[in-house]
């Protein structure tokens, strides 16, 4: 009797891994598939090609951090500095303030919605390490606008690894077009008075 439930519990044991494994191959098989909803198709690897201007942006830091600001007064400044790795020593950085309270759509063609601020300096922080410092060193006074009490306004840098597409009209408008990667992900939010 003894080896009849050892059988039988030793039976019960892989019926047991077997059903867990069964679940677990289910799944498995599931996302294999790609019949749940979201999944995504792989597609064959084609050559990459070389983006003008280089292929690497990445902001490590912000001065202030990115957020939330007050401004005391409307004439208060504020001068923004970014950390930045890149492999391009073209990188360059322009400064937008977006004073219709929407963030982040630029309108360079409209200044009561989107007004230029000013080129950043771009410096590289050490040799080799691809470790860049982008700064704004014009003041900047968000609040100075002529905005109604209690405004929002978005100060928005753009930063483009290849530095900026050249305006070919008469009257050239300052645009955030860049070559190579471009950032226009970051910003502070400035609450006015």
């Amino acid at each position: 009797m003894q080896d009849l439930r050892s059988s039988t519990t030793a039976g019960t044991t892989t019926r047991t891994a077997g059903r867990r494994i069964g679940w677990l191959g289910r799944g498995v098989l599931t996302l294999a598939l790609g019949q749940g909803p979201g999944c995504l198709i792989p597609l064959p690897l084609e050559q990459q090609n070389v983006v003008d201007g280089g292929q690497l942006l990445v902001v490590t830091g912000s001065m202030p951090k990115f957020g939330s600001q007050v401004a005391l007064m409307n004439t208060t400044t504020f001068t923004y500095q970014i950390d930045v790795v890149s492999d391009s020593a073209s990188l360059a950085g322009r400064l937008y303030v977006q004073v219709n309270g929407s963030c982040c759509d630029l309108k360079i063609d409209d200044s009561n919605v989107t007004r230029f601020r000013g080129q950043a300096q771009v410096t590289p922080l050490s040799q080799g390490n691809n470790l860049y410092s982008v700064e704004f060193n014009n003041p900047v006074v968000p609040c100075s606008e002529g905005l109604p009490a209690g405004s929002t306004v978005y100060v928005v840098p753009v930063l483009a690894s290849g530095g900026f597409i050249p305006s070919s009209s008469p009257n050239p408008v300052i645009n955030p077009d860049g070559i190579g990667v471009v950032d226009r992900s970051h910003y502070w939010t400035v609450k006015c008075p």
